[in-house]
């Protein structure tokens, strides 16, 4: 995956994309491509999939499908969805969506993106819908080899078909839990020691 560095570097140079449309095409696109995805069969990325049992249920911008329901099936499964939005969106507004995608597919990781913004999700974990996030990535600011890191780890096709992508998301999750009680614990320890010495 050496072109997707390179990618990213000029990715990072251009200005914000106009819309949620130019976001896909012009930012999402390259990378999935970059990362193994053939975005041109759309039996394996499928754009404007539909979510639910009915069709009113929704449409999610981006389904990634690979791997098999089954051992004995041949019938590919949905492994991640990308839900994309205008890089003027508040993303936060739009956190219950993707994850009730998410949830209607049964799939294992979710994004939500303005194409600069990168929210990714483990949505059948408990806790709140924020609390699922287990990364934030940043076209703009996050280092270019962190976001190349990451994009492969978690999004790769590899990865997400074989399961290591979902394995390592967990991982980081417990990991972003752990840090979080910690720092409460040490806040609530900090908090009696200065009233111990009041």
């Amino acid at each position: 995956m050496n072109e997707l560095p390179q990618l990213l570097e000029q990715l990072q140079a251009r200005d914000d994309p106009a819309n949620e449309e130019t976001a896909k095409f012009t930012i999402l696109q390259p990378i999935l491509q970059a990362i193994g995805w053939n975005t041109h069969d759309t039996t394996e990325v499928m754009y404007e999939h539909p979510v639910g049992r009915h069709r009113s249920d929704g449409r999610v911008d981006i389904a990634l499908k690979g791997g098999t329901q089954r051992k004995n099936s041949s019938q590919k499964r949905i492994v991640a969805l990308i839900e994309a939005k205008a890089p003027s969106e508040d993303l936060g507004k739009h956190v219950s969506q993707v994850l009730g995608y998410a949830f209607h597919e049964g799939c294992d990781i979710c994004v939500l993106t303005n194409g600069i913004e990168w929210w990714l999700f483990l949505p059948r974990e408990s806790g709140s819908p924020l609390d699922r996030r287990f990364t934030t990535l940043n076209l703009k600011t996050t280092p270019t080899e962190q976001l190349a890191e990451d994009f492969e780890a978690f999004l790769s096709k590899e990865n997400l078909i074989n399961g290591l992508a979902f394995q390592q998301a967990k991982r980081v999750l417990k990991a972003h839990q752990t840090k979080a009680l910690l720092e409460a614990v040490v806040n609530v320890f900090a908090v009696g020691v200065v009233v111990v010495v009041l």
